[in-house]
């Protein structure tokens, strides 16, 4: 039975697929990236449509070992959700083997009996495959391929009127996706042997290139200058920096501001170290507090605060007169917005508890100096800061490629204040969404001019937003953390009002 699938990342799931009799086949235009066999009975095609499927056996890596997961496109890698496995019984290898090299003779430098010189991806292989969908055969919920036939589509294939009628919309969407993987040498690889010049120019991605090259540059310089404010910032205090008065007269040099860890600052609090105030103040501050939480946390605060009494009343260092003084990290901010807020706490494992909560306001300074990979994942702020910048720039945002259909590049907003930078990030379709204000992206479609205006009115911008910390999965398993945020382009515009 022929199943209408418009991508890998829709193919029917294997539990969904009873027994052998219940076949399911699917056409897709796809990008063959290589083809492995080795010394086993069958062997392997590795293909891709730029979709994600994390069903698939190479996501789950029910792979034999020998078979390479691993395929770059036009300089980028390819995330293994997005690679595709399909099995090719014995009668069927080299009938396969000689429809792909039917695409451009180059074929005939790759080996598939080799795992270092069956990857053919940089060749770009476009076909018209059709295969089985089927349950792994340990893991059920685990779907591949099983190849049935393929049609290469080379200038000389599709331009036969014998060539079989496939879906043209699911071809125009496969090649939209495609086009985001070109570079200048896989566009000139592709040029003799696949009309690649119907679906994107030349100069288009040449331009492309040469501002992708300078936004790298721009970002390295972006970089080198935000360490140096970093050190800047670990020797020097922040500007406005207010310390709480007190009438005890330390004798040691002073607290040099350090690296803040996520969980120090949960409450907007700056830290740094300096005698314990009388207990009278003590208890004062954290009345203060309870005032500015409700509920739970309330109930929280308050223990806590009965536990850090405990625990400095037990606790003490030598000092220089007759006795010992009990001293303690005392976790202080200044705030920019309503009441200075100062609450009492030692840095200990009680401390850390504090990362399931998400802040309300802080101030930027503070901000800066977080390490954003301490945080729980969802876990925002809200802050006051000035637009730096914005990349890419607006009129190179959104991307066209034809007709009606609409994709947005990755965007990195450059937040200041003073000396200190923060870098915000949006990568995924509903980040991107939620900045522009539209619910799907072929809404920006008939709003570019306006959203353009916005984005280039935008630097130098007082603001109020609110940051959250995310997660990007990377190649072979790592994570990177970044700040994303929720706030719209609108709201930005209005700025910040007192």
């Amino acid at each position: 039975m022929h199943v209408d699938c418009t991508s890998i990342a829709n193919l029917p799931m294997g539990d969904s697929i009873s027994d052998d009799k219940d076949r399911k086949f699917v056409t897709l235009p796809l990008v063959c990236l290589g083809m492995f066999k080795g010394g086993m009975k069958c062997a392997f095609l590795l293909v891709t449509d730029f979709t994600s499927q994390t069903s698939s056996t190479v996501f789950s890596n029910l792979l034999p070992l020998l078979v390479p997961l691993d395929y770059e496109l036009g300089g980028r890698k390819l995330d293994r959700a997005k690679v595709f496995s399909i099995s090719i019984g014995g009668p069927y290898i080299q009938r396969c083997w000689t429809e792909l090299g039917k695409f451009t003779p180059n074929m005939q430098n790759y080996n598939t009996l080799s795992a270092d010189s069956c990857n053919f991806s940089k060749e770009g292989v476009v076909a018209l495959v059709n295969f089985r969908v089927q349950p792994h055969y340990t893991e059920k919920t685990s779907i591949e391929g099983f190849y049935s036939r393929m049609i290469v589509c080379n200038r000389e294939m599709l331009s036969r009127p014998s060539l079989p009628k496939f879906d043209k919309a699911v071809f125009l969407d496969f090649m939209a996706r495609y086009v985001e993987y070109f570079n200048i040498e896989l566009y000139d690889t592709l040029l003799r042997t696949f009309p690649v010049e119907k679906y994107v120019l030349r100069t288009s991605l040449v331009r492309r290139d040469a501002e992708l090259r300078q936004s790298h540059q721009r970002d390295a310089e972006r970089a080198r200058l935000l360490q140096e404010n970093k050190r800047s910032i670990l020797d020097h205090r922040p500007d406005g920096f207010q310390q709480i008065k007190t009438d005890i007269i330390t004798q040691g040099p002073p607290a040099k501001a350090r690296r803040l860890m996520g969980a120090q600052v949960m409450f907007q609090q700056h830290f740094t170290q300096t005698q314990q105030e009388p207990e009278s103040q003590e208890t004062n501050a954290f009345d203060d507090a309870r005032t500015h939480f409700e509920g739970g946390e309330h109930g929280r605060l308050e223990n806590h605060s009965q536990n850090e009494q405990g625990n400095r009343s037990r606790s003490g260092t030598n000092g220089s007169g007759n006795g010992s003084e009990s001293r303690g990290e005392r976790l202080e901010y200044s705030s920019g917005y309503s009441q200075s807020q100062k609450i009492l706490v030692q840095h200990n494992g009680t401390l850390q508890d504090w990362n399931k909560f998400s802040v309300n306001k802080v101030d930027f300074a503070t901000l800066a100096r977080v390490a954003c990979h301490s945080l729980s994942v969802g876990t925002s702020f809200t802050t006051r800061c000035q637009v730096h910048d914005i990349r890419p720039d607006a009129r190179q945002l959104f991307i066209k490629p034809f007709r009606r259909t609409l994709k947005i590049a990755p965007i990195v907003i450059y937040l200041t204040q003073g000396s200190d930078l923060v870098k915000v990030e949006l990568h995924t379709e509903e980040e991107k969404c939620k900045l522009l204000g539209i619910d799907e992206t072929e809404e920006a479609i008939d709003k570019i001019e306006d959203l353009c205006t916005i984005l280039e009115q935008l630097p130098g911008t007082e603001i109020e937003i609110r940051l959250e910390k995310r997660i990007m999965t990377l190649d072979f398993g790592y994570e990177r953390s970044y700040w994303s945020t929720s706030t719209s382009l609108e709201r930005m515009k209005r700025g910040y009002k007192e």
